[in-house]
């Protein structure tokens, strides 16, 4: 039989039985009150004291997905080797992203004038009909 106290709650396992018994002490009253806890029960009270999870934000999925151990060293806190391979990588992508950029506010531009120009064309056929 294993006991842990934590919390005004003793908890106690009986490993042949396969269940837990868990008694509590109610203030108010100033009684332990014991009750039989399956061990998934008692997995699932306990989740609200677990200490909190670390942050996994979308670019250590994206990180962890393309390479498993690059991400593994980054955790570490391992410094790659190529960091001049790894600054021109980088420079390529923001030149990429600024061509993209230029060529998303050509095309606003264009379409900007194909409307102006179908407005001449109307204005100018209403004209010619009246």
């Amino acid at each position: 039989m294993l006991g842990i106290l934590s919390q005004f709650n003793l908890h106690l396992y009986y490993p042949r039985r396969r269940f837990f018994l868990k008694e509590s002490y109610h203030k108010g009253s100033g009684k332990f009150v014991t009750r039989q806890v399956t061990p998934l029960a008692e997995k699932l009270e306990n989740l609200c004291y677990t200490l909190p999870m670390a942050v996994i934000r979308s670019s250590d999925i994206g990180n962890y997905l393309y390479c498993r151990r690059a991400w593994w060293y980054k955790k570490q806190g391992m410094v790659s080797e190529n960091q001049t391979e790894l600054a021109a990588g980088t420079e390529l992508h923001h030149k990429h992203g600024r061509q993209v950029l230029a060529s998303s506010l050509t095309r606003s531009i264009g379409l900007v004038l194909l409307m102006i120009a179908l407005a001449m064309l109307v204005a100018y056929c209403t004209a010619q009909i009246l």
